[in-house]
């Protein structure tokens, strides 16, 4: 079933949101509270609900539903400026606040691909070639045309022989004509992009292991204040909000990654004699979930694309290097 409200539509089979003939970049779980409310059509979803359907195994706090419902407010104020889309209902829940309409599924067609105007004709089709005056007929071999003399002498070329010093040169020549004849032409058509660099952290701890949001908004970071004899992890919105800890063991926790819809945060603990892998919600619930332990030594850790699998590898371990899913 489709969804149509305002200028965007939602595929409830492919879970994909359209914004005319754009997808609207959406984490699963911001996707599945959408479904939730434009299904209930203007009528209450409470917080219970949106747990049990978009969290039904995992312990989130009631500041997580608000987290996701305020991106899709920010995702979807391009197509209705200052319209509260998603409405908050004191103590009760939430609610979609603009019509919605179903209607059966559609089949999206694909765009043409676009021709640049200023890109060679090598890579784009070459028009047809004008027609020109007819060849002339041809002449079978041995006839000869009325008024010329024929000769059966076969002409003679003489070839001069080229040195591998000259060749060498000429092949150079020419490889460095097409290094920087490419070079010239991408810095036209593919200019390097402007980057800006700005500190996201004023304080005085000490911080490292960083890891992005998929969607941009926030960052997790490992930091052992001021003062403290431990690392722990923090969770900084990039618009410039204060950080929040979101573990306070007596352990170092590093290594932190963002689960694919960027509700989840995995680690690795460290302790004298132990490395764990654990996982935590986003929120700052104060729990989170050993998913395993192994020998001291380094993490590298990676979410499967569906978020239901742990890559690790291990390193500068007295054991051999090891790696597996979890």
């Amino acid at each position: 079933m489709d969804y149509s409200f305002g200028p965007y539509r939602l595929d409830t089979v492919s879970r994909v949101v359209w914004l005319n003939t754009d997808v609207v970049r959406l984490p699963p779980k911001a996707i599945e509270l959408l479904i939730c409310l434009v299904e209930r059509n203007g009528g209450i979803v409470t917080k219970e609900e949106i747990l049990e359907r978009v969290w039904p195994d995992t312990h989130v706090e009631e500041s997580g539903i608000a987290q996701i419902v305020s991106l899709l407010r920010r995702t979807l104020k391009s197509g209705f400026g200052d319209l509260v889309v998603v409405e908050t209902i004191p103590r009760r829940g939430y609610r979609f606040a603009v019509p919605v309409v179903a209607a059966e599924p559609v089949l999206t067609p694909v765009p043409p691909p676009i021709v640049h105007p200023d890109v060679p004709s090598a890579v784009q089709p070459l028009p047809a070639p004008p027609p020109g005056p007819p060849a002339p007929p041809t002449q079978a071999a041995g006839t000869q045309t009325p008024g010329t003399q024929r000769n059966d002498t076969p002409s003679r070329i003489r070839r001069m022989p080229l040195s591998p010093k000259w060749a060498a040169f000429g092949a150079l020549a020419v490889i460095a004509t097409l290094i920087v004849a490419s070079s010239a032409w991408s810095d036209r058509f593919w200019p390097a992009p402007a980057i800006s660099v700005h500190a996201l952290t004023d304080s005085n701890a000490e911080e490292d292991y960083a890891s992005i949001s998929a969607d941009g908004s926030r960052v997790v970071y490992s930091a052992k204040p001021k003062g403290a004899t431990r690392f722990n992890l923090f969770i900084k919105m990039i618009d410039g909000s204060p950080p929040s800890q979101i573990t306070r063991e007596d352990a170092d926790d590093l290594d932190p990654v963002w689960s694919p819809d960027h509700t989840m945060v995995a680690f690795s603990r460290q302790y004298p004699d132990r490395r764990e892998i654990r996982v935590t919600a986003a929120v700052g619930t104060g729990t989170d979930r050993l998913i395993l332990t192994t020998p001291p030594g380094n993490h590298d850790l990676a979410w499967s694309p569906d978020g239901h699998w742990l890559a690790y590898n291990i390193y500068n371990t007295p054991q051999a290097p090891t790696g597996g899913f979890s």
